[in-house]
């Protein structure tokens, strides 16, 4: 045998060996939906458990909240068992495009998550869920869409579930519609959002990791603002052509918004990109000239926390003028009129004097020099194009408000305070023991503002060339960031996460024992030992920086670091995914224990006017009152127990059948709760029970007491056949 072919063959089998050792790539969840998806919420499977949600279970579970929210309690239950099973695998949640209008918002939502072998398993549970939200089992049903098999639950009567399983894949939608275009996806018919042009160009642009936990969001934002002029000309068809808002606010310019969250370099980061095409409108907001090492200088090393951002005041305001006058130029005058009277109480324009003195480059930030607690060592330095104008303006200021505040008898004094080459100018406000006494003073081009005189002396120490100590752009965590932000940045921020995380480990370890302390004894008792001590969780913890920037392309956000939020959801991005899909997934659970719970509270009125009426019947011969107000003047009900609070009229929700007696027939209506939707009502019959009933039954209920009454002609219009 030839050498070579042997070779070949040996070369073939490696191969073929390392690529079945090789796992598969996951697959991409955008893959699952169309193309035309309007909002996209995807995830990678999440191995890390999610502190949010173990809280959740605990605190569900836990009988005082199960006693709170009664039935309700197991629609959460089940509904975070759906959530904690969805978590566990790649998914999707979404709304599906092209257009928006009506009850489309809430039809066109979709649920697709790969859950393989796993998936009979979500079914089942995701079953379990909505037989808890219906009123009788009867309201759960089968349906069939292009052949394929459905699940459904009738929430309402314009509104229900679908849900199945189709080639290992988990699907659950609120339409049928939207069920044949998941389904349409998954048997390979038609483009998917992974191949949509405007989501490939955005992730283009972030670049995510596509390793490790993940999450992803998306929004095709030129579609729903096209939706939002539809909507705005059909509101006014029948008037005067709507004003076009969104080209007057330059929300045309912007295409599509993506987010995606990963991890890079053992830490978190967030990665933002929205497509702006021109700088119009809004997008003058975000596309500024970008910052300067200068700019950034102002703040010292040791920061608390700090932000740094470019904005033209005075280009925002003649922005802000056109689009005035585009939409509405009748205004115009009577913005130049309240412009002019402010000129005349201030003393100075502040369009025509202020803004233009000022510059564009500002920083806000804290930092252990300052001696503050909480928001008080805050200092804002800003750009001051000419240091003197801005000076006699707040000069001028203070002198016509000092003879105003002396009617109040307010003092106000100037001081002064040198510190070296500086001097700070601060405002005492005399007469009452005002905690703070503003302050300011100018080094070069820049301006200090600070609640106390201290606090802007050693700012200004900073911000002066001369005096400065090492900077933001000498922190280690902002260096080793630095080139993994955009290369020309419109705004830094960055916070000192290590410093600030033992003030929220104190606040979360006393929220965490307090939930343990609740679920004592429960099956989903919230384990108090897992938690980290603080020094162990301070390991995991990074120092915040993020930077954002603008390009022809549009706007571009990197953050990396720890936050306050991650302490709840975990360090596992993908934990944002979690308390999306558990804010989606539990709505209707929320919904539901509300009206279960708004219910309750009115059985509980009723019952309390059934014991009233038979009080008042042993004292009346068994003669229940001619009226429900009867009850009233000696206290057997109040006011309060005559309205239902599923009732939003301010009338009193309950209706009473009077001429009745203690010894009527048992079975017979006495009062029930005005009808309220066409789910059911609270009925109270004679023998004092109270019972939810079904429209229907109820209708023929209420019909057979008027009947067995000899008064079918008193029979309520409505209840007529």
């Amino acid at each position: 045998m030839n050498r070579n072919w042997v070779r070949v063959r040996l070369t073939a089998l490696v191969l073929m060996i390392v690529w079945a050792a090789v796992p598969a790539p996951a697959a991409d969840p955008a893959s699952l939906v169309p193309g035309d998806t309007l909002l996209y919420l995807g995830w990678s499977a999440q191995s890390e458990p999610c502190p949010l949600l173990a809280l959740a279970e605990a605190s569900v579970h836990a009988p005082l909240v199960t006693k709170e929210i009664g039935d309700g309690a197991a629609a959460f239950q089940k509904g975070l068992a759906i959530i904690e099973a969805c978590r566990r695998h790649d998914g999707t949640f979404v709304l599906l495009g092209p257009k928006l209008n009506g009850d489309y918002i809430v039809s066109q939502l979709g649920l697709v998550v790969a859950a393989g072998p796993a998936a009979p398993a979500l079914a089942s549970a995701f079953a379990a869920w909505a037989e808890v939200l219906v009123d009788t089992p009867d309201a759960i049903g089968s349906t069939s869409v292009d052949g394929v098999t459905l699940r459904q639950a009738a929430l309402h009567p314009d509104h229900r579930l679908l849900w199945t399983v189709h080639k290992d894949h988990f699907i659950a939608a609120a339409d049928e519609a939207a069920v044949r275009r998941l389904l349409a996806v998954l048997d390979g018919h038609g483009p998917t959002l992974a191949e949509n042009a405007e989501f490939r160009a955005a992730r283009a642009q972030v670049q995510p990791a596509t390793t490790g936990g993940t999450v992803t969001a998306y929004a095709d934002v030129a579609v729903l603002v096209a939706a939002f002029k539809e909507l705005a000309a059909a509101d006014t068809a029948d008037t005067d052509p709507p004003a076009d808002v969104t080209g007057a606010l330059g929300l045309d310019a912007f295409k599509s918004a993506f987010l995606h969250l990963d991890r890079i370099n053992d830490q978190s980061r967030m990665t933002a990109f929205v497509h702006v095409e021109g700088a119009r409108g809004l997008a003058k907001l975000y596309k500024q000239a970008p910052l300067a090492d200068d700019d950034l200088r102002v703040v010292p090393q040791d920061a608390f926390w700090a932000v740094v951002w470019k904005l033209d005041l005075a280009a925002l305001w003649q922005e802000a003028l056109r689009v005035i006058e585009q939409l509405k130029p009748d205004v115009l005058p009577t913005v130049e009129g309240g412009l002019a009277f402010a000129a005349q109480f201030l003393g100075f324009s502040l369009t025509d004097e202020l803004l233009p003195a000022l510059g564009d480059a500002w920083a806000l930030y804290d930092a252990p020099a300052h001696g503050g607690f909480l928001i008080t060592g805050i200092v804002a330095v800003g750009q001051a194009r000419d240091p003197e104008a801005v000076e006699r303006m707040v000069s001028g200021l203070i002198e016509r408000l000092s003879p105003l505040a002396a009617t109040k008898q307010i003092r106000l004094e100037r001081k002064e305070l040198r510190d070296g080459p500086h001097t700070v100018h601060y405002l005492l406000i005399g007469g009452y023991p005002i905690p703070v006494a503003p302050a300011w003073g100018f080094v070069g081009q820049r301006c200090v503002v600070g609640l106390f005189p201290q606090t802007v002396a050693v700012a200004m120490r900073q911000a002066d060339p001369q005096t400065r100590g090492p900077s933001l752009l000498d922190q280690p965590d902002y260096k080793a960031a630095r080139p993994l932000l955009p290369e020309k940045l419109t705004s830094v921020g960055y916070a000192d996460a290590r410093q600030s995380h033992r003030t929220w480990y104190a606040l979360k370890h006393l929220a965490l024992t307090a939930v343990a302390s609740l679920s004592a004894g429960t099956p989903q008792a919230f384990d108090l030992a897992a938690v980290p001590t603080y020094p162990q969780e301070l390991k995991e913890v990074r120092n915040t920086v993020w930077g954002c920037g603008a390009d022809e392309h549009g706007v571009i956000y990197r953050g990396f670091g720890s936050s306050a939020a991650s302490l709840l959801i975990g360090s596992d991005p993908s934990g944002l995914a979690t308390v999306a899909l558990t804010t989606s997934i539990l709505l209707p659970s929320l919904s539901r224990a509300r009206e279960i719970a708004k219910r309750a509270v009115s059985a509980a009125n009723l019952r309390g006017i059934g014991q009233a009426c038979f009080i008042y019947a042993n004292e009346h011969d068994g003669r229940f009152p001619p009226q429900l107000a009867d009850l009233l003047p000696d206290g057997r009900i109040t006011e309060k127990m005559l309205h239902s609070p599923r009732d939003d009229l301010p009338d009193v929700s309950y209706v009473y059948i009077a001429g009745q007696k203690f010894e009527s027939r048992p079975t017979n209506i006495l009062a029930y709760e005005r009808l309220i939707g066409d789910e059911g009502t609270n009925v109270l019959f004679i023998d004092g029970h109270v019972e939810w009933m079904k429209v229907e039954a109820f209708r023929s209920a209420l019909r057979e007491t008027y009947e067995r009454l000899n008064r079918a002609a008193d029979l309520p219009k409505e209840f007529r056949d």
